[in-house]
């Protein structure tokens, strides 16, 4: 529905989002109130640090699938929208049951959080997939 929140900055990520339908919009909160905020208030409209409209095709929140993760933002819906999601714990347990695709993603994982403690990689909900594509190479 218009005007709904699906998920809010700061809060613990469990899934990574799909939209399938439908606009959104993505509001990243700024580093400095990032580090500010905590879990001791919401975020104010002047904390975020720009704007993105999100439509369909898009992916969110991909970096829980290689560390723990609160959101970087806030997504809201300007339209009706549908999604489809990915567990973590059903990622797991995909990854675990193929041992063939454990060491890849394991590897994977470690130069994902090299890249973040580094801070080479975008802190974003957004697709990172031009930020991640450069960690294969």
């Amino acid at each position: 529905m218009p005007g709904e929140v699906v998920f809010a900055a700061l809060e613990s990520c469990d899934r990574m989002y799909f939209t399938v339908a439908g606009r959104l919009q993505y509001r990243l909160l700024s580093m400095s109130s990032r580090s500010s905020c905590g879990q001791l208030y919401a975020p104010k409209p002047g904390d975020y640090a720009k704007l993105v409209d999100v439509e369909a095709g898009t992916f969110l929140s991909e970096l829980v699938l290689w560390t723990t993760w609160s959101h970087a933002g806030t997504l809201v819906a300007t339209e009706i929208c549908f999604f489809h999601y990915l567990m973590i714990e059903d990622f797991m347990k995909v990854i675990i049951a193929y041992p063939s695709g454990y060491v890849p993603c394991l590897l994977f994982a470690r130069r994902v959080i090299s890249h973040i403690n580094m801070n080479t990689l975008a802190l974003s909900d957004l697709d990172n997939r031009v930020d991640i594509q450069h960690l294969l190479t």
